[in-house]
C-alpha cells in the first residue's frame, strides 16, 4: 500500500487573505565584524520600529541574503512569535537587485513598502506615504525622506506632470531642513559640512496637488510602490552584480512615466552602521543595548589622511568582497563518521584499477579497500610497513608490490601506475573511504568521455578529524581532489602534494559533481601533534617540489601566497571555529618556512648541487 488514508486538508478551505500592504525588507549582514560590527543591532532597531509604528494591516516579508547566524536566529524568533509572515533565505549573496526581483514577485500584497535593513520608521509613516500614493496620479515611488538634491536625474516625468497640470503648485528653494541633511550625511559616512555645500547648490521642490504636499524626489533605500508598477521597472536580465543597480531602476520608473515623490514630513531615517548620536537615542527608546562607538581621536586623525584613507578603504573593499562570497554550508558536527562497513560492495568494473600506497596504515586500510570494491584490479604498494598492512591487503585480494621507503607517496605513484592491469586508475590514500555512488557513476562518466580525450577526474572529498568533518576554512566542506586518471594521458612528476600532476596537452580534466555534502571521506587529521609531525616530515621536500614546477623565491610572491591562503580561509569562515583559526595561522608559518627553503634550494641548484634540476638563465 502506497498511502494510508486521505490527507485531512483535502477538503479544507483556508480563511487567510493577504493584506493589501506587504512590507518587504532586504537584509545582508554576512558577519558581525568590521563594517558590519553593529549592523545586527541596527537591523533589529529597524524591524522594531516597523512593528511598533505601523498601524495598518500588513504582511512582513524579509529576504535574508546570506546573513550571519545572529541574523538567522533573530529572524527565527520573529517567525516563532508570529511577527514575520514570510521569510526567504538564500545561502549565497545573490545581489541586491537579484533579491528584489524575488521579493517583489513573491509579495502577496498589491502595495509594497520596501526598505533596506538600516532604516528607522517614525510613527504614522505609512499614512503619509499612502496619502501621496492615493491622491497623485501615476505614482511610481514614494519615500519618507527627501535628502538628495532634486536634479533632473530620474524625476523628468514628475517635473513634466507638475508643469502640465494646472492644479499643481510648485515651491522651490532650500526647503529640506538642514538637520535631515546632516543626519543623512553622517549615516552614509560623509562629512556633514561638505554635504551641505553640495545640497545648497541646488534647489529642492515641493508640489501641492489636491491639498497633498510632496517633495520631488524619492530614495531607493526605502519607498512605497504599487506592485504592478515596480515590477515593470525591474531589469529582465540577471546581471549577478551585488550592488549598483538601484539608480537604473529609479531611471526606469521615471522613463515609464511614473512620479517619484517623498513625504514632506521626515517619516523615515537612514541609520547607517554605527549606534551613536541620534541613532543611539532612537535605540534607547526601544530599551536596546548600545555598544560603544569604535571611534577615537587617533582613528579620526588617521582616516582624514588621504593616503591612509585610500589604503584602509582598499583593505575594507577586499575583506567585504571575501565575506560576500558564497560560503560552505555548515555541516552538522553531531553526525557520526561515515560507516564504511555499511557501504554495499559493488560489481567490479573491468576498466578500473585501484592503487593504494601504504606505510603502517593498518588502522584505516580495511574500510579503504572495502570501499574500492568497484575496481576489478587492486594494487597495494608497500614502502616498508612493520604492521599488518600487507596481510590486510592480501586478504582483500590485492596484488602487493614492495618498494624502498620514501618520505611521501607521490614519489611512487608512477611506479604504482605501472603495476596495474587497467589504464584507468583510482589513486586512493589508505585513510580514504569511497561512497557507493562514486563507484556507480565513475565508470559511466569514463565511458561517455574517454573517446573525446578525458584524462583525469576530480572527485569531491570531505576531510575529517577525530571530532568529525571539518566545516570551516580551506580544508572544510566539500573540496575537489585529483583521484582518477588515465596513466597514458597525464604527467606524474612525483612532486609533493600532487604538484605538476596534470593532463597532457590535447587531453582534458572533468569533475564529478557530488550530492549535497557528500564525497570521499578523508581521515587525514589526528590531532595537532600528528599534524605538526606530518608537516615537519614534508618540509624538506617542499623546496624540490616548488622548484620543479617552476616556482622561484621572492618576498613579493611569499607575501602573495600568504595573503591568498588567508583570504581563502576567511572566505570559508575559518574564524568561526578555534581549530580552523589555529590551522589558518599554522599554515602561515609553513609557507614562510617552505619559501625560505625554496630560496636555499635555488642557491644549491645554481651551485650545481642538484644536477637533475635545470639552472635558471
Amino acid at each position: 500500500m502506497t498511502r494510508i488514508g486521505i490527507n485531512p486538508a483535502r477538503d479544507q478551505v483556508s480563511e487567510y487573505q493577504p493584506a493589501r500592504l506587504t512590507i518587504a525588507v532586504l537584509v545582508h549582514i554576512p558577519a558581525a565584524i568590521g563594517y558590519h560590527q553593529f549592523r545586527v543591532e541596527i537591523f533589529k532597531l529597524s524591524i522594531s520600529s516597523i512593528l511598533r509604528h505601523t498601524d495598518h494591516e500588513y504582511d512582513l516579508l524579509i529576504y535574508d541574503n546570506a546573513s550571519c547566524p545572529e541574523v538567522a536566529e533573530y529572524l527565527s524568533d520573529l517567525k516563532s512569535q508570529g511577527l514575520l509572515q514570510y521569510l526567504i533565505t538564500s545561502p549565497i549573496n545573490i545581489g541586491k537587485m537579484g533579491a528584489l526581483k524575488i521579493m517583489f514577485r513573491t509579495a502577496p500584497g498589491s502595495i509594497i513598502a520596501y526598505s533596506d535593513d538600516d532604516v528607522y520608521f517614525y510613527p504614522g509613516w505609512i499614512d503619509d506615504h499612502l496619502e501621496i500614493l492615493n491622491n497623485y496620479p501615476n505614482v511610481g515611488m514614494v519615500s519618507g525622506l527627501s535628502v538628495l538634491s532634486s536634479t533632473d536625474d530620474a524625476i523628468s516625468k514628475t517635473i513634466e506632470f507638475a508643469n502640465a497640470t494646472d492644479e499643481v503648485q510648485i515651491k522651490s528653494g532650500p526647503l529640506v531642513p538642514e538637520e535631515w541633511h546632516r543626519d543623512h550625511a553622517v549615516s552614509i559616512g560623509r562629512d556633514p559640512d561638505e554635504w551641505m555645500e553640495e545640497v545648497r547648490a541646488k534647489d529642492d521642490r515641493i508640489l501641492s496637488f489636491r491639498g497633498v504636499d510632496a517633495y520631488v524626489s524619492a530614495n531607493h533605500f526605502q519607498f512605497v510602490a504599487r506592485k504592478d508598477v515596480i515590477l515593470r521597472a525591474l531589469p529582465e536580465t540577471w546581471s549577478g552584480r551585488l550592488m549598483r543597480e538601484m539608480r537604473p531602476m529609479d531611471r526606469e520608473v521615471d522613463q515609464l512615466g511614473y512620479l517619484r515623490l517623498s513625504t514632506t514630513r521626515r517619516t523615515v531615517q537612514h541609520l547607517g552602521n554605527v549606534l551613536e548620536g541620534r541613532v543611539k537615542d532612537l535605540a534607547k527608546t526601544f530599551d536596546m543595548k548600545t555598544s560603544p562607538s569604535p571611534t577615537s581621536t587617533l582613528n579620526t586623525i588617521l582616516v582624514k589622511a588621504p593616503m591612509v584613507r585610500r589604503l584602509l578603504q582598499g583593505i575594507y573593499n577586499r575583506l567585504f568582497w571575501i565575506l560576500s562570497q558564497p560560503h560552505q554550508k555548515k555541516r552538522n558536527n553531531a553526525i557520526p563518521l561515515p560507516s564504511i562497513e555499511t557501504h554495499q560492495e559493488l560489481h567490479p568494473h573491468n576498466i578500473l584499477s585501484a592503487v593504494v600506497v601504504t606505510y603502517n596504515d593498518e588502522e584505516f586500510l580495511k574500510p579503504c579497500l572495502r570501499s574500492l570494491s568497484f575496481c576489478s584490479d587492486l594494487v597495494l604498494v608497500d614502502v616498508g610497513s612493520a604492521d599488518d598492512s600487507v596481510k590486510i591487503a592480501e586478504a582483500f585480494g590485492a596484488r602487493v608490490s614492495q618498494h624502498d621507503h620514501v618520505p611521501f607517496a607521490e614519489k611512487v605513484h608512477m611506479f604504482a601506475a605501472s603495476k596495474t592491469n587497467n589504464d584507468w586508475i583510482v589513486l586512493a590514500d589508505p585513510d580514504m573511504a569511497f561512497p557507493a555512488w562514486i563507484g556507480e557513476r565513475l565508470p559511466k562518466m569514463i565511458e561517455k568521455y574517454e573517446d573525446s580525450g578525458l584524462a583525469m577526474i576530480i572527485l569531491p572529498m570531505i576531510t575529517y578529524s577525530e571530532q568529525g568533518p571539518l566545516s570551516f576554512g580551506r580544508k572544510g566542506g566539500v573540496r575537489g581532489r585529483q583521484v582518477v586518471f588515465h596513466r597514458e594521458r597525464v604527467h606524474i612528476p612525483g612532486y609533493l602534494h600532487y604538484r605538476g600532476f596534470e593532463a597532457k596537452e590535447g587531453y582534458f580534466t572533468l569533475g564529478l559533481v557530488s550530492p549535497p555534502d557528500d564525497g570521499i571521506s578523508h581521515f587525514s587529521y589526528h590531532g595537532f601533534s600528528e599534524f605538526a609531525k606530518k608537516t615537519a616530515r614534508y618540509l624538506p621536500y617542499e623546496a624540490e617540489s616548488r622548484y620543479g614546477i617552476g616556482l622561484r623565491f621572492s618576498v613579493r610572491e611569499t607575501l602573495r601566497e600568504i595573503y591568498q591562503k588567508l583570504a581563502d580561509d576567511i572566505r570559508k569562515r575559518a574564524y568561526l571555529h578555534p581549530i580552523s583559526i589555529i590551522m589558518m595561522f599554522f599554515q602561515v608559518q609553513n609557507i614562510l618556512r617552505a619559501n625560505l627553503a625554496l630560496r636555499e634550494y635555488g642557491r644549491d641548484v645554481a651551485a650545481g648541487q642538484h644536477p637533475d634540476m635545470e639552472v635558471d638563465g
